[in-house]
């Protein structure tokens, strides 16, 4: 009982303290920049990921996020550059808990009407899960994870109804702790796109990445698929895609996977949109192993109110990792409620849980987090 009357007088807490922002935004012939800082309490009752309750650790803890967009729209190009710091402190003492940081750098030039090429590598830093998307099949949840992704995609329209896609990838990846390897991948794709009429569109795609694991071989990937995307009504439509994916694995085991997807979402009236989807997949991971799995997303955003918005979402997933052998089942959700009570001043509440479950000795936890603020923007 003390324990919840700890939470009640936290959520009160956090209702009236936080969160804070400011934004600046500036404008000038074809460029943009909009520079943002927030301030907030976040409350977790497990901040550890401990699988046994009483290593469980909770804590009350103070954010602080700075944010910079700089755009540039030119009329046969454009530029990029964006970047976000978060920081995590303990609100006793001030000690950083945790931290994460986001870069972007990204270009685009026209050559022609038919002809655009695009640049971009993004660098990405957490010591945490973020989503429930990077909980599923991250087998250490607290380790420092570094990625760098760079890209350049080559797209040309050879008809009115027929473009081609061609592109290059590179990903750097290194962690500090927990079984994570050092690693870098190369791949290429491509992708070819028809549209056979303003409500139906068909695609197929291929894809090659080589990630070489420092000190322990190389793991190939090679994936085939077609797809195809209908408009049922003008606010309903689905995203569906079937195909091959053969993986060699670095310790040299060689593995075929049926994958396939479907999205569908819909505007099921003028306030409430709802999206759906379901993926079987498998790729390899940090931890030179083979992640087959599948996993169903649901999110759903509604207008409760003229200055009340909502959202819901659910997230559930199950794989296995072929070469330990070991399975995962993983339940996410969360809720939300945002009030506009002017111009400068929002309210939020929200709540989110996500439980995994492993048949790995030393994996699996269960956290509940509890959000309440108020947001000023200047």
């Amino acid at each position: 009982m003390r324990n919840y009357i700890l939470l009640g007088v936290i959520i009160l807490l956090l209702f009236f303290a936080s969160p804070a922002t400011a934004v600046i935004e500036l404008k000038y012939e074809g460029w943009e920049m909009t520079v943002e800082s927030k301030v907030a309490l976040q409350y977790t009752d497990n901040l550890n990921f401990a699988r046994e309750e009483e290593k469980r650790v909770e804590k009350l803890m103070t954010t602080f996020s700075a944010t910079m967009d700089l755009e540039y729209r030119g009329r046969r190009r454009g530029f990029g550059l964006s970047g976000v710091v978060n920081r995590w402190l303990d609100s006793d003492n001030f000690d950083v808990i945790r931290k994460a940081e986001d870069a972007k750098v990204r270009f685009r030039h026209e050559f022609s009407e038919y002809d655009i090429v695009r640049l971009s590598d993004s660098f990405h830093h957490s010591s945490f899960p973020v989503d429930f998307e990077e909980e599923f099949g991250r087998y250490t949840a607290e380790e420092d994870t570094y990625t760098n992704r760079f890209s350049i995609i080559y797209s040309r329209e050879l008809s009115e109804h027929l473009n081609i896609n061609a592109n290059y990838r590179n990903t750097l990846y290194w962690a500090s702790g927990g079984r994570s390897k050092d690693s870098m991948a190369n791949g290429v794709g491509l992708d070819l796109n028809y549209i056979y009429s303003a409500a139906t569109s068909f695609y197929m795609s291929y894809g090659y990445t080589a990630r070489k694991y420092e000190d322990d071989g190389t793991a190939t990937t090679n994936s085939i698929s077609a797809g195809l995307r209908r408009y049922i009504t003008k606010r309903l439509y689905f995203t569906g895609r079937v195909g091959y994916s053969f993986i060699s694995s670095a310790d040299g085991d060689n593995s075929t996977t049926v994958v396939y997807s479907l999205l569908v979402t819909d505007e099921i009236d003028e306030r409430t949109v709802g999206r759906l989807s379901f993926s079987r997949n498998v790729r390899t991971t940090w931890e030179a192993d083979v992640f087959r799995n599948w996993e169903v997303n649901l999110n759903i955003d509604r207008d409760l109110m003229k200055d009340l918005k909502g959202s819901l979402s659910g997230f559930y997933g199950e794989g296995e990792y072929l070469l330990t052998d070991i399975k995962d089942n993983f339940l996410g959700a969360s809720a939300r409620l945002n009030y506009i009570f002017g111009k400068h001043l929002r309210g939020n509440l929200g709540y989110r849980y996500s439980h995994l479950d492993s048949s790995g000795e030393d994996r699996g936890y269960t956290t509940n987090s509890v959000t309440a603020g108020i947001t000023l923007i200047f």
